[in-house]
């Protein structure tokens, strides 16, 4: 069991930016995301290789690639090295759109290899296996919000992104299409999410203050 102080600090690193997404979605379904960590690891899993076939033919590319061959993260991210192979080999360039859009599943790969949940290899093992695991599993906070952060953003388009830090940096980054013709509703959108996000985030900054203050008065 991690102790008091690595948990705080744990925390503490939670807590030193925060970051405001905001993005465009194709089509809305209202259902909730899925609960088992093993149900959003297919999930995601299932929208990556998806995508990554709707890539390939929006960008008339000769690559051969059959989804049902591609079972596990592992063989995800070695499909992703076997496309840009290609990619160079035969001077292809796809839209920068999707390109970013291959670096964000690279990134997740590269976030999963090193997890284990009941014993299972995360980065290994096939999604018929992982959906069928009844062991019950640990993951930390941390990486449960990450998860459910790359399941939120899925495969889609952010137009906006604002990025805080502690120390009081702000970075503000838009999408270059977007930023031609901005439509004033999501703009707006965006600036009261990140108020109220500022406002949440706060919040928790003063609440792990006052515990860490406590935790330290209690040493004495």
């Amino acid at each position: 069991m991690p102790s008091k102080q690595s948990m705080i600090s744990s925390i503490l690193e939670d807590l030193t930016h925060l970051q405001v997404d905001t993005i465009i979605k194709s089509g809305m379904i209202a259902v909730d995301p899925p609960e088992r960590v093993e149900d959003l690891l297919k999930s995601l899993h299932n929208e990556y290789v998806c995508r990554i076939a709707i890539i390939i033919r929006h960008n008339d590319v000769d690559f051969k690639f059959n989804p049902k061959e591609c079972q596990s993260f592992e063989q995800l991210f070695q499909l992703l090295d076997d496309m840009q192979a290609y990619f160079d080999r035969n001077s292809v360039r796809i839209e920068d759109s999707d390109f970013i859009i291959l670096q964000r599943i690279y990134s997740f790969c590269e976030f999963i290899k090193p997890k284990k949940y009941a014993n299972l290899d995360l980065y290994s093992v096939g999604m018929k296996t992982l959906v069928n695991n009844t062991q019950a599993g640990n993951i930390s906070t941390r990486d449960l919000a990450k998860l459910k952060r790359f399941h939120d953003l899925g495969c889609e388009k952010v137009v906006m992104q604002t990025r805080i830090g502690i120390d009081g940096d702000i970075i503000g980054r838009i999408e270059e299409e977007f930023a031609k013709k901005p439509l004033p509703l999501l703009v707006d959108l965006h600036d009261k999410h990140t108020n109220l996000s500022m406002k949440y985030w706060n919040s928790l900054v003063d609440v792990v203050v006052n515990l860490v203050t406590k935790w330290k008065d209690n040493e004495k």
